[in-house]
């Protein structure tokens, strides 16, 4: 009886034994090679495969990615270590975004370093309108085009008054004096006929002394009585 009840215990220590080392083996680590079983859940809900072995799941981030954000712990995995997500950037070292950085003519844009948090932040706000240079001329006589991005300043000026002169030139020519000082290609006293060029051919054969006068000078005679 003593010997039976020897071998049941002999038995069962065994049993034990070999149990034991099943779940051992089951859990070894990587350097075990195929003795881990890689279809275990992962705390994140997914499945530990080797290929997320290749960085943290759902895009959080190791300690050495977040920077100098502020992030919430994960989880700890074996193939990366601690996870972090929900970072919020500092806006002290990171003031502006979209909403603070914009205007009408779209001449502000984000710039310098930036961080990703909620919504990405940048350490600097510029405008395009520092890096471009006014074009008017002097005196001035106003601006033909702006810059896309920077509509206070003028990228095509006009070289003269032209565009703010009447052009009053009848047909006839204008006078040697009578163009604008600042646009020379413009009338601005006109001759209001033809008489400058034209020549007077009136005889000295009784009456007028003209059979016929110019249609665009009406004191010259075109032909003379003869």
């Amino acid at each position: 009886m003593q010997k039976r009840f020897l071998y049941v215990v002999v038995v069962a220590i065994a049993l034990a034994i070999a149990g034991n080392a099943y779940a051992g083996i089951h859990w070894l680590p990587d350097f075990l090679g195929k003795n881990m079983d890689r279809t275990t859940d992962a705390d994140d809900g997914g499945r530990s495969t080797d290929n997320r072995q290749e960085g943290c799941p759902n895009g959080w981030m190791t300690a050495a990615e977040i920077g100098d954000k502020a992030c919430v712990l994960k989880g700890t995995y074996p193939w990366v270590g601690r996870c972090y997500g929900d970072c919020i950037c500092d806006v002290d070292k990171y003031p502006y975004t979209e909403e603070n950085c914009k205007n009408n003519y779209g001449e502000l844009y984000l710039a310098g370093e930036k961080c990703v948090g909620d919504k990405d932040y940048y350490t600097e706000c510029r405008d395009r309108c520092d890096e471009v240079t006014d074009m008017k001329n002097y005196p001035d006589y106003g601006c033909k085009e702006v810059y896309d991005q920077c509509h206070s300043k003028c990228e095509v000026p006009y070289t003269d008054n032209c565009h703010n002169t009447e052009h009053k030139d009848n047909g006839f020519g204008c006078k040697p004096d009578g163009y604008n000082e600042d646009c020379p290609s413009e009338c601005e006293v006109p001759y209001e006929d033809n008489c400058h060029i034209r020549p007077d051919n009136r005889t000295n054969c009784g009456g007028d002394g003209c059979d016929k006068w110019w249609s665009d000078c009406e004191s010259k005679c075109e032909v003379g009585t003869t």
